[in-house]
């Protein structure tokens, strides 16, 4: 069976490591927009000394994690992009905004609850992140912190992902 890219690391990163958090990507995503908020609700990313300061205090790496979550948060709404240079604005209440700061293993554990599947095969797993307009950087830090957590259980044997929560527990 042959992966795309995005998939395949979804999978590596979700079972291949341990060490981390099971609200990792969630915190990530929310401490990045409070570092907008607080630097007046921009940053201009493509300032290497901005970038760096922030990719810094995240615990990140500049390219590309930071780039990476502001196409995310970009695309969910919660942060625009100005035409000026590189610089992102913060759509959120503290900054006068309406948006939320997205949760991404919310929308993950929602897909996979709407699935109504309780055992996914990988291409399942990639069509679901397809369908659910899941891009592979949120699905797979939200897939990583799922099974952290015991909620997504992997099954070498079968080579399935076991849903562990709502009416598959």
């Amino acid at each position: 069976m042959k992966f795309n890219l995005p998939t395949a690391l979804a999978l590596t990163m979700a079972f291949g490591s341990t060490s981390v958090s099971a609200n990792t990507i969630d915190n990530l995503v929310a401490d990045f927009v409070q570092k907008i908020e607080q630097n007046n609700c921009s940053a201009d990313l493509t300032d290497l000394e901005t970038s760096q300061a922030i990719s810094q205090s995240l615990g990140v790496r500049v390219h590309p994690t930071l780039h990476l979550m502001k196409d995310y948060l970009i695309e969910q709404g919660t942060l625009e992009y100005k035409d000026r240079g590189g610089e992102v604005i913060a759509k959120t209440a503290a900054c006068g905004g309406e948006k939320a700061v997205p949760v991404p293993t919310e929308s993950l554990k929602n897909a996979l609850e709407e699935s109504g599947k309780c055992s996914l095969s990988k291409q399942d797993f990639r069509s679901l992140l397809k369908a659910s307009n899941i891009g592979g950087w949120e699905g797979s830090g939200a897939l990583k912190a799922l099974s952290k957590k015991g909620d997504v259980v992997y099954d070498k044997k079968t080579d399935n992902m076991n849903i562990k929560f709502g009416k598959c527990s």
